[in-house]
């Protein structure tokens, strides 16, 4: 069977609760609820691929523990909302209303190694890496999605210590599964 496979950074439960009751507002004032539904949580997306072959989902594990043990803690800055549209066909949501955060350097190397040990098992999701907390997509309307980027007003700068990586699989029927979560290595 082929799945899709997501490590994602979570945020403290501090800040992951105030980016979840902001996703809530989002929600009941723009008329969205594809991510509230999902319960997937605040979460950024490292590296995500499509079209594993299950029976490698060990091999990737293995490989994903190996990595999170060399890489130590780091700071990630969570910075603004922001706003994106695609026009794309094969995406499919077109309004999407995210946080963005601040590449550093740490999370481009993070992104890259897990990028270039997992390639060899399946497509890679996203062709660019940029690192965000996804706010509402999917069923946000463009009516909705033109108010909420006149109404909605930036967010202060936040930060966190990311000290562990979320591996999610998707498997059918379009349901998120956590398979395991790493802790990086101690200082």
């Amino acid at each position: 069977m082929k799945i899709e496979l997501s490590a994602n950074l979570i945020p403290d439960s501090r800040l992951k609760d105030e980016i979840w009751n902001l996703m809530k507002k989002i929600s009941t004032k723009y008329g969205t609820c594809h991510d509230i539904k999902k319960k997937f949580g605040a979460h950024i997306t490292v590296v995500g691929f499509e079209n594993i072959d299950e029976k490698n989902l060990q091999k990737i594990v293995n490989e994903i523990k190996l990595i999170c043990s060399k890489t130590k803690p780091f700071e990630v800055k969570i910075g603004k909302i922001n706003f994106a549209e695609n026009n794309r066909q094969k995406y499919q949501t077109q309004y999407v209303i995210y946080l963005e955060v601040i590449r550093s350097s740490v999370l481009s190397k993070l992104n890259k190694i897990l990028n270039n040990k997992i390639k060899k098992y399946g497509k890679p999701k996203l062709r660019y890496f940029v690192p965000h907390v996804t706010l509402a997509h999917g069923d946000l309307n463009k009516e909705n999605y033109y108010r909420a980027k006149r109404e909605l007003e930036a967010v202060i700068l936040r930060k966190f210590i990311a000290r562990s990586l979320k591996i999610m699989i998707l498997k059918e029927p379009k349901k998120w599964v956590h398979v395991k979560t790493f802790k990086f290595a101690a200082y």
